[in-house]
């Protein structure tokens, strides 16, 4: 139950970091090696740090408190994180490329260019093509952020933060790279194209 438990969540928390593997790949942008390892490192660093601070509320609090006070930071991410999606919604436009028909992008009109877009998508804002150290710092807080929120409630559980880190962020690098390759060898087209035809 707890391996069912746990692939869940790893599967439930990797499904934007598909998306943003997704949207890089169709800006075309080129990601070093140093880019992997300072996105593992702030991921990590982030989860720990979460996870951490759950187990502190715990010995400052009663847990019935520390999981109250955990609820509200809960809150308050997912109204960020839902606040982005919204936003992102909001921007996206069809392209018209002969090249790249059919796929999604931001919108390039001023009032999408807000705090949510400059750190999520850096790339579409700056038009940068190749991502340098404090990008793959970004890049891996971004993608684990709904991951920091579980790891929160783990720390106040008394869950083993540090292994379930690790695992969580493997997942998220995982499906990054699976939404680079659905792009880059054209999936999500021939998808549409057999569903067009049944």
């Amino acid at each position: 139950m707890e391996l069912f438990s746990l692939l869940f969540l790893s599967i439930a928390i990797s499904i934007d970091s598909l998306l943003y593997g997704m949207i890089y790949e169709i800006s075309n942008i080129k990601l070093r090696l140093i880019v992997y390892v300072m996105s593992f490192l702030s991921g990590y660093s982030v989860l720990i740090c979460l996870g951490l601070f759950g187990q502190i509320l715990t010995y400052f609090f009663p847990v019935s408190l520390a999981k109250v006070i955990g609820i509200i930071i809960l809150i308050i991410f997912g109204s960020i994180i839902l606040k982005d999606i919204i936003a992102y919604n909001r921007g996206i436009i069809k392209t018209d490329s002969p090249n790249k028909s059919g796929y999604y992008q931001l919108g390039t009109k001023a009032r999408y260019i807000n705090f949510s877009k400059l750190i999520y998508y850096p790339s579409l804002v700056k038009e940068k093509k190749e991502f340098g150290f404090l990008d793959g710092l970004i890049l891996g807080l971004v993608m684990n952020l709904d991951g920091a929120v579980i790891s929160l409630v783990l720390g106040i559980t008394g869950g083993n933060i540090f292994v379930i880190s690790i695992i969580f962020i493997i997942s998220c690098f995982i499906a990054f790279k699976i939404g680079r390759v659905l792009i880059k060898k054209d999936y999500i087209n021939k998808i549409n194209y057999i569903s067009i035809d049944t």
